[in-house]
């Protein structure tokens, strides 16, 4: 397995869940229920380690729901610096009928995303070398069979001649 499509499957995974989340957000609005989204965006945490948060972000530019509760009601750009590691932000905006409401955003720990494609392929290494082992395996059994079936006649005869 090529490690570009292992990446690009988990940038789609990655759009995906922006995606779904823009569309928990609509759905709060709409219901005006911020425990909706509350509650969404802490079980897309929990299913995926790699979120290092996850929130809503209202036109006005305020937290409305954030993975860390204590950031609920705070500009945007006023969020504490969090650990010195590199990230990938992800966000959309959210829309009702036409006019935006604000953006959702995920950021993720490229240290994790780097962990998850290196455990990929080191899972497809060990079956790449275990079925390479058992071809080899079978092809050494296959070859001992053959050789033991066309010797077989070969002894018949040679013994036949020396009597």
């Amino acid at each position: 397995m090529d490690r570009r499509f292992i990446i690009s499957e988990l940038e789609y995974r990655q759009e995906s869940a922006v995606r779904q989340l823009a569309t928990v957000a609509q759905e709060s609005i709409l219901a005006k229920d911020d425990l909706l989204l509350f509650n969404y965006i802490g079980i897309l945490k929990k299913t995926d380690p790699v979120i290092v948060s996850a929130a809503f972000v209202r036109k006005d530019g305020r937290i409305a729901v954030h993975s860390d509760p204590l950031l609920i009601g705070k500009k945007d750009s006023a969020a504490p610096a969090e650990k010195k590691e590199q990230k990938l932000h992800l966000s959309r905006q959210v829309f009702l009928g036409e006019a935006v409401e604000g953006y959702v955003k995920i950021t993720y720990s490229q240290e994790g995303l780097d962990r998850s494609i290196n455990q990929v392929l080191s899972v497809v290494r060990k079956r790449v070398v275990a079925s390479g082992l058992f071809g080899l395996l079978a092809g050494i059994v296959i070859a001992l069979l053959l050789a033991q079936a066309l010797s077989k006649p070969i002894k018949i005869i040679s013994s036949s001649a020396v009597e």
